[in-house]
């Protein structure tokens, strides 16, 4: 029998209070069961110092082999070095005292590699399981729901005056709970309409709506969210004006140049932003009507620069002609062309008739544009002089290939890369050759980007007193990014710091120290990382709090069971702040220390070899400055229990027969000391709750007997007739573990894995790809018909199962049925994956023995760009005045894009006319302009999302209307019902006008018994519940609705509503709170309490009042009514309890109520639930998380 590993049982029974809660906040899940939490420490260190310092936080080195972890860890490193911290080695464990592992970049990814420990490096820490546990515990005093701000725009944004109707969109996505309030600032002065009396504009929900005058020229916008906890702060954005000034009247010829070939610049007048869109005109020197002139045309000879100078590689006779610059700014939608001006060839010119090398030409090659921008297309250009015209060709100076993404245009004069990288820069070399001879020249690429902050800041928690330390690590493609840092909205400058505040608060590069921490210093920090060409933000919550150790009420269980021989792990997890120091010791009140048997490492409690002697209770005590608090647990030692496992024919008369498999555990206990075995079954390795035989076997309990000093457990799987060659089973129980071989049939390996998956995208279609794989050797030997001659052979393979994830979620599953298009015997087509994203996949044999392990994960592919396939949703509008409507949606694609450049098409029209008109938006608003009427007019508006790769399945529509009058629509109140003692609830109907204009309503009840209550709800609801009211009294309530203006419309009817009498008001008290033997003889969890009198109002349902029952585990909630008519006993009110596990403590409350609503609650009582009876559970068929949850309801209760 294998001996237990205790230590990671208990884990596992502490970790279950947080539900869904994985990995604390700066942590990373790795692995394909998510029990992994890693955090990369930019740092340089030797080996010894990055243990130090992951132990500092409970964590160590990453010590596992998984090569599901390994292959995760491997993904982030390179997405983090995708995102520009280009770090080629990372140490992640140690292999002895003269060696560390590192992971070691070479050929585009990391791969395992050695070093020596004194070798500085960055590092990877892995949280242990009681590290796990306890950053969660700290976690939990940090305060959620801090606002923050996903800021996406540039630092600049360009506007026209000339386009006065379409107003500028400022976004400003933010977030908290609750919601926080908004405020947007123009020149770090907050915007009000006595602040910016010469500037138009509206704000709807995060949005900044502007009209562009003169007067935003040069403007800095900023925004802030703020909360109770804090306030968060944006980026600034600075509105430069678009213009285009004219040409001068009149230009001078122009002569080629003396050693052949011409260069005609543009001479472009002044303008902003940088134009990119030049062309030339030419016409006929004989041709003084302008009119007369067409587009130059481009060849070989003829080259338009993208800076907008016309070269010539040599002069032709017939190049003696009048030519003009055209220029256009896209933002001002405009365009000039300049004077018409002559190029003069000379009849005795050289290059006309004489051949010569090329030469290119002193300003190339060039990079367009002058910045350029990471993921955006950058053009390399070359140009040479020469007769005849050379051609061309580029390399790359250091030896490496051209991108993948780049291409040659224009006679291989322009080097086109699109969505370039950081990868992409280097030297690059123009080559340019005829007949006569080679000209070379380089450039370099320098691709910039706005600074990414690579690891954003997480909420944290510290005490005072102690230091603090945050860090924006940016990427390091760029080196001119400044770094600011904000305390709830205002900036940390030396110059604004006191003087005590200076010796305290320090930056250094990307790092805010701050030391000593003071209760002021607590607060919403923001790092604002900035450059020419924009800026990036990260925010987190500083909770400065100082806490006295505090033990949850999980924290340990109340008996701990250990078998003889064993070994077993115990940490100390508790709250505090600072977290102070902690000790064991044993029942005589000695310290246990860190070293032998039975020692201390790290908080954790470890006793080796376990004898009888060990039995007792252990104490963990934890203090701080603050205070100090101290729990308990006692460990039972047992004797190694028994498990068998057989199994027998239940109907033997078919062939196969149905078998029942059954699992046997004695343990030698008395009474108060027989802990659960907790039965958990495998099937050929594999649990059995995921197995894909599961649905063909029924776990049931079969008895459980207590015999004198020894409990029998027993538990059976029952398998149906006619399942063949199934596997191994295996029991496993807290204690120890029976294996078995199913005696009736051959048994079976698991199918092999399969080997070399690779993946290629598909055409056609969104989503598509091939996949396709091999499989080893011995997979042809598997498909041989299984022999009865007891010899183990490959399961044959029945088929295969395809699991992928994606870069965003690296949690691996199954792919839909609905995905795969079709599958063969070593290929799979695969369809509808998400578009433009990042896949991985990996393959495992199927058989009737089970799943076989997966492959190797295939490289990472990025499926197809496609249109936007998310559909608009939340379409509303809203009339600014008689002519202009504010539309609004929800934006789609927040997380990932479906292609490049998404943006919406707004079309409106009046559904009278054909009259449709529509503008484009990369905002999810838009105000539109519509003509005045005299009357009423409606306009259907359409929303459809689209992008570089074309357009959405479908459009978002809504009819809005217009009110040239202003009326407001009537209201009637339909319904008032009471709810209680002091709130009503009141139901209207609006007038089916939608013309006249709505914003509100203000709700208003009066008694005169007591002062009018009003109130103003949104013109979207139809019912309100009405509170703050007196109890016993009569209200007349009206409507009274309102537009945006706050002019009032036509009063309501009124109507009468009586509130209830007034709740309880004595608390019952909890007189018992565990268990009672019934008449029968069994054991129930029971609570009694006192009873109090009803004020039971004017209802005569006896239902409407009685008992609300509260219990409550950790921060998990259960409240259940209890009405007096289905109590069995009024004078002694009571409830039986089931459902409740072993080894927590639960606390109930009970209150009681009537039609007035709630009284006040009793006072606590908590219990502990032990392990110490059990009853016979019916042997029905219940699933294995049945069959464990039914054995946990039944439990017998210790009263603290």
């Amino acid at each position: 029998m294998d001996k237990p590993l205790l230590s990671l049982v208990l884990l596992l029974l502490l970790m279950h209070s947080f539900g869904e809660a994985r990995c604390p906040m700066g942590w990373t899940e790795m692995g394909e069961k998510k029990n992994h939490c890693v955090r990369p420490t930019l740092s340089s260190m030797t080996r010894d110092e990055a243990e130090k310092r992951c132990r500092e936080d409970e964590a160590e080195l990453v010590l596992t082999a998984d090569r599901e972890v390994m292959q995760d860890l491997t993904d982030l490193l390179d997405t983090l070095y995708e995102d520009g911290l280009v770090e080629l080695e990372w140490l992640v464990r140690s292999d002895g005292p003269n060696e560390a592992t590192i992971l070691q970049r070479n050929n585009g990814t990391y791969n395992v590699g050695h070093t020596s420990p004194t070798s500085s490096l960055p590092f990877v820490c892995s949280l242990t399981q009681a590290g796990l546990r306890s950053t969660l515990l700290r976690d939990e005093l940090i305060p959620r729901g801090a606002p923050k701000i996903a800021w996406d725009m540039r630092g600049e944004l360009f506007f026209s005056v000339e386009h006065q109707s379409e107003m500028l969109a400022l976004r400003c996505p933010f977030s908290g709970t609750p919601q926080p309030r908004l405020v947007w600032y123009r020149n770090d002065v907050p915007m009000t309409d006595n602040s910016s009396p010469n500037i138009s504009f509206l704000i709807s929900g995060g949005t900044l709506l502007l009209t562009p005058t003169q007067e935003l020229a040069y403007s800095s916008f900023h925004c802030v969210a703020t909360s109770l906890l804090g306030t968060a702060r944006s980026p600034p954005v600075v509105l430069k004006p678009a213009f285009l000034d004219a040409f001068p009247l009149s230009r001078f010829d122009s002569f080629p140049l003396l050693d052949g070939g011409a260069s005609l610049p543009c001479h472009a007048p002044a303008h902003q932003p940088k134009s990119l869109t030049y062309t030339w005109l030419v016409k006929n020197e004989e041709d003084s009507d302008e009119e007369r002139s067409e587009i130059l045309a481009q060849d070989e000879r003829v080259f338009t620069s993208i800076d907008g100078t016309l070269f010539f590689s040599h002069v032709q006779r017939d190049d003696e002609r009048r030519y003009a610059c055209s220029i256009r700014v896209p933002t001002t939608d405009s365009g000039h062309y300049g004077p018409f001006f002559r190029l003069v060839v000379p009849s005795s010119h050289a290059s006309l008739t004489a051949h010569f090398a090329p030469r290119i030409d002193p300003g190339h090659p060039k990079v367009f544009p002058d910045v350029p921008l990471r993921k955006a297309t950058v053009y390399l250009e070359c140009f040479a002089f020469a007769n005849p015209s050379p051609s061309y060709g580029w390399a790359r100076a250091d030896g490496r290939g051209l991108p993948v993404r780049s291409s040659l245009l224009n006679h291989g004069r322009v080097l086109r890369i699109e969505a370039v990288e950081a990868g992409d820069g280097g030297r690059y070399v123009c080559t340019a050759g005829n007949d006569r001879g080679v000209a070379t020249a380089q450039v370099t690429l320098v691709v910039r980007d706005v600074p990414k902050i690579i690891i954003p800041l997480v909420d944290t928690l510290v005490a005072t007193g102690e230091s603090l330390q945050l860090d924006c690590p940016l990427s390091s493609a760029d080196t001119t990014t400044t770094v600011e840092w904000f305390r709830n909205g205002k900036p940390l400058v030396r110059l604004l710091l006191s003087h005590s505040q200076r010796k305290r608060i320090t930056t250094t590069g990307t790092t805010l120290s701050i030391s000593p921490t003071e209760k002021d210093d607590a607060g919403v920090y923001s790092c604002i990382a900035s450059n020419e060409i924009g800026a990036s933000s990260s925010s987190a919550l500083v909770e400065v709090r100082d806490v006295a150790p505090h033990f949850p009420a999980l924290a340990l269980p109340a008996k701990i069971f250990a078998v003889k021989g064993s070994s077993l792990s115990i940490p100390c997890t508790y709250q505090a702040s600072p977290q102070g120091r902690s000790h064991w010791t044993d029942a005589g009140g000695q310290i246990i220390g860190e070293e032998g048997r039975i020692r201390v490492d790290n908080r954790v409690l470890r006793l080796d070899s376990i004898d009888k002697s060990d039995e007792g209770p252990y104490f963990c005590s934890a203090h701080n400055r603050v205070g100090k608090a101290h729990t308990v647990t006692h460990v039972v030692v047992i004797d190694s229990p028994d498990v068998r496992l057989s199994s027998h024919a239940v109907d033997a008369a078919h062939s196969p027969p149905a078998v029942n498999i059954t699992c046997e555990v004695d343990l030698s206990c008395t009474g108060d000391d027989c802990p659960e075995p907790l039965f958990e079954w495998t099937l050929n390795d594999e649990p059995l709750q995921i197995s894909p035989l599961r649905h063909i076997i029924t776990p049931h309990v079969k008895e459980r007997h207590l015999h004198g000093k020894r409990m029998r457990h027993k538990m059976d799987l029952k398998i149906e007739r006619g399942s063949n060659r199934i596997g191994r089973f295996a029991c496993s129980s807290l204690f120890g573990t029976g294996k078995s071989e199913m005696a009736h049939w051959a048994p079976s390996a698991l199918p092999p894995s399969p080997m070399g998956v690779r993946v290629e995208r598909r055409k056609g279609g969104r989503g598509r790809v091939l996949i396709q794989w091999n499989m080893p050797p011995s997979s042809r030997e598997a498909r041989e018909p299984s022999r009865d001659d007891g010899e183990r052979r490959e399961s044959p393979v029945d088929g295969y199962i395809v699991e992928y994830r994606t870069k965003g979620d690296r949690r691996w599953k199954n792919i839909s049925r609905r995905n795969v298009e079709s599958i063969g015997e070593r290929s799979a087509n695969i369809e509808h994956l998400a578009p433009n994203t990042f896949h991985q996949f990996r393959v495992r044999s199927l058989s009737s023995s089970g799943r076989g392990d997966a492959s190797a994960p295939s490289d990472w592919i990025q499926t197809a760009p496609a249109p936007p396939i998310e559909q608009v949703e939340g379409l509303r509008w809203s009339a600014q005045d008689a002519t202009t409507i504010l539309v609004e949606w929800d934006p789609i694609e927040r997380e990932h894009p479906s292609g490049a450049n998404l943006r919406y098409r707004v079309s409106w029209g009046d559904e009278r006319t054909a009259n449709i008109e529509s503008k484009e938006t990369r905002t999810p608003s838009l105000l539109i302009r519509a003509p005045p009427t005299e009357s009423c007019s409606s306009l259907v508006i359409s929303v459809l999302p689209l992008n570089d790769e074309g357009a959405g399945s479908a459009a978002a529509s809504t009819v809005a209307f217009l009110n040239a009058k202003g009326e407001i629509r009537d209201v009637t109140l339909t319904n008032a019902t009471s709810l209680n003692a002091t709130a009503v609830h009141l139901e209207w109907a609006w007038q089916e006008n939608h013309c006249h204009a709505l914003y509100g309503v203000e709700i208003t009840c009066t008694s005169a018994l007591s002062p009018p209550i009003s109130i103003s709800v949104s013109a979207d609801h139809s019912s309100h519940a009405m509170s703050g009211l007196m109890p016993s009294l009569t209200y007349s309530c009206t409507l009274k609705p309102f537009d945006k203006r706050g002019n009032f419309g036509k009063q309501s009817n009124a109507l009468l509503v009586s509130t209830e009498r007034p709740p309880p008001v004595d608390a019952p008290l909890i007189t018992l709170f565990g268990w009672r033997q019934e008449d029968d003889g069994s054991l129930s969890t029971v609570m009694e309490w006192t009873p109090v009198p009803f004020e039971k109002g004017t209802s005569g349902n006896r239902s409407a009042w009685g008992y609300k029952v509260y219990i409550s585990i950790a921060d998990t909630f259960t409240v259940f009514d209890l009405p007096e008519e289905e109590l069995a006993n009024s004078s002694k009110p009571s409830v039986k309890l089931e459902g409740l596990q072993p080894v927590y403590t639960y606390v109930a409350r009970v209150a009681a109520y009537n039609s007035g609503g709630v009284g006040p609650q009793s006072e606590p009582k908590s219990i502990r639930l032990g392990i110490r009876y059990f009853q016979l559970i019916s042997s029905g068929t219940r699933s294995m998380t049945d069959f464990i949850r039914l054995i946990l309801m039944i439990a017998l209760v210790h009263l603290r």
